[in-house]
């Protein structure tokens, strides 16, 4: 398939965890599997305004989603 063990895991975590507008952001590539992967503990409510900022928009400062800190 041409993906690492470690990818595999994160997408399925991804799929169960996250809300589908985050899911849908992974699919389309506006939002990398790394960045979703951080975002699945968050509350449902939070994942969604995540998934609201428009692509090209930092979502994340330091290694923490900006959004984290607001909405977390």
């Amino acid at each position: 398939m041409g993906v690492s063990g470690q990818t595999v895991h994160a997408a399925s975590k991804v799929i169960e965890k996250a809300v589908p507008e985050i899911i849908e952001k992974c699919k389309s590539g506006e939002m990398a599997l790394n960045e979703a992967k951080r975002v699945i503990d968050l509350n449902p409510a939070a994942q969604r305004r995540i998934a609201e900022l428009p692509k090209g928009q930092p979502r994340s400062r330091g290694g923490k989603f900006s959004a984290i800190d607001h909405w977390g």
